[in-house]
């Protein structure tokens, strides 16, 4: 979308990167309420692992940074571990996943990819009875593309929401490994020590 009169004449004329937009799902059959104006997450864990095909070493990099700068807990990129993470009393307000994604109209291998090379899929993540984590940042390739099924719009992200989550960061293409991990470092620079607005570090970086 471009403007034809750009609101801030020294950015790029693209609506993204003009404004603070963001997207949000409603619908009558989902569990999606209103988002909250205002998150205050205290706790973190970050997903990663060992991939014996197509080593993620930038997204290790990562994990090491939330880690030692945001005492994320570490956990495993199986199923096992990350549905531990979401459906635990005392799990994350955070959730940062740094793993392969891969979104398919087939559903052979759609999802978050683990390190035994299954996919997490969102009908994984839509069976948990609720969630306390708040926050879900999906640093992987195209997990926030979505479908239509039954007239509800479907997909990784509206899984999450589906559960109680109440904000998720998720790109809709490819991305490199190392601007990913650039990419995150600087937006929990950004939100949690300088205070700024998740969508307004995404319009900062789009600009």
């Amino acid at each position: 979308a471009l403007l034809s009169e750009p609101l801030d004449p020294s950015a790029p004329a693209h609506l993204g990167a003009q404004a603070v937009v963001g997207r949000w799902i409603y619908g009558d059959q989902q569990r999606t309420p209103a988002p909250p104006a205002h998150l205050h997450p205290h706790t973190m864990s970050v997903v990663t692992g060992d991939y014996a095909v197509a080593e993620l070493k930038e997204a290790k990099a990562e994990a090491k940074h939330l880690i030692r700068h945001y005492r994320a807990n570490p956990v495993d990129a199986t199923t096992d571990q990350v549905l531990m993470a979401l459906e635990g009393e005392r799990g994350p307000d955070i959730l940062h996943l740094a793993v392969h994604g891969k979104f398919s109209t087939e559903e052979l291998e759609d999802g978050l990819q683990m390190v035994d090379g299954t996919y997490l899929s969102r009908r994984s993540v839509s069976g948990v009875e609720a969630s306390r984590v708040r926050l879900v940042f999906l640093n992987a390739c195209q997990v926030g593309q979505g479908r239509s099924e039954l007239g509800a719009y479907a997909g990784m992200v509206p899984a999450f929401l589906g559960i109680g989550a109440q904000a998720a960061v998720a790109p809709l293409w490819n991305v490199d490994d190392k601007v990913a991990k650039n990419f995150a470092q600087g937006f929990y620079k950004a939100v949690l020590k300088s205070g700024t607005a998740p969508a307004e570090y995404l319009r900062r970086q789009r600009a």
